[in-house]
């Protein structure tokens, strides 16, 4: 295993906008991962190193894929509109 990229480090979303700044990677992963399962809009979390390369992705503890949420989210896109006048 290679060491860990020095900091500062970006919790990204969608590749790219950040949402975070994080001193070490281990914050990183945890305000990601707090970020990343609080998100109800369908997008993808990772993390960035300080010269913008992509570290790692963050998964859902839910397990939840991008697609999963894109399914719900135009699910309730839908039932929106069918209750609309």
């Amino acid at each position: 295993m290679t060491d860990a990229p020095n900091g500062p480090f970006y919790v990204m979303i969608d590749y790219k906008k950040s949402a975070a700044e994080c001193e070490s990677l281990e914050e990183a992963r945890a305000v990601g991962q707090g970020l990343c399962d609080a998100e109800p809009l369908p997008c993808s979390f990772s993390i960035a190193d300080a010269d913008g390369e992509h570290v790692e992705d963050i998964a859902r503890t839910d397990q939840r894929s991008l697609a999963d949420q894109m399914g719900d989210f135009n699910a309730l896109q839908q039932a929106a509109r069918g209750s609309q006048p």
